[in-house]
């Protein structure tokens, strides 16, 4: 059986919805988009797609029927929007602590609680030494001039702490 996953990719400029075929993918996790490693090593394919440049891109939105995401170091986040990859994602995301946070991403701030896999005793500062993290009841600003995104709300989404610039706990 398939395991087709809708999810959606937030990128430094476009949101891209579609769905990953994670049996045809070489690492069989939602995880595997923000993997380190060579970026010629980390395709993925979204079938289906339709996708949205979420600032004022001279550029409208579309649909195509693949999308390639060339690396993680394009993504900013990524988010399972169906029962099987939410719960495959949080299954898999192994966490010790829970702390709210606003993390702040170039134009990006993402507000939630912050699913992280180290003592709360070590803050935010410990989650760069992950490829990403979980954050739950996440809300996502876009502050580009000419803004396209509006608030983004998603149940859970992975994070990449390549692109965090900062981040601040709140109470």
């Amino acid at each position: 059986m398939a395991n087709l996953w809708h999810v959606q990719i937030l990128t430094l400029d476009y949101l891209v919805e579609g769905i990953f075929d994670q049996d045809h993918d070489q690492d069989d996790s939602i995880q595997s988009f923000q993997a380190p490693g060579d970026d010629k090593q980390n395709i993925k394919q979204l079938i289906s797609a339709r996708f949205q440049p979420t600032h004022n891109l001279a550029l409208p939105a579309g649909s195509a029927d693949a999308w390639y995401v060339y690396g993680d170091h394009v993504v900013v986040a990524v988010i399972p929007r169906d029962e099987a990859s939410t719960a495959f994602a949080v299954k898999n995301s192994k966490f010790k602590s829970t702390f709210l946070a606003d993390i702040y991403l170039g134009a990006y701030v993402i507000h939630g609680t912050v699913l992280s896999p180290i003592p709360e005793e070590y803050g935010l500062n410990a989650l760069r030494e992950y490829s990403n993290f979980a954050v739950k009841d996440a809300q996502v600003e876009c502050h580009f001039p000419g803004a396209n995104l509006p608030v983004l709300s998603a149940p859970f989404m992975l994070v990449g702490t390549h692109h965090v610039q900062g981040a601040t706990l709140r109470k």
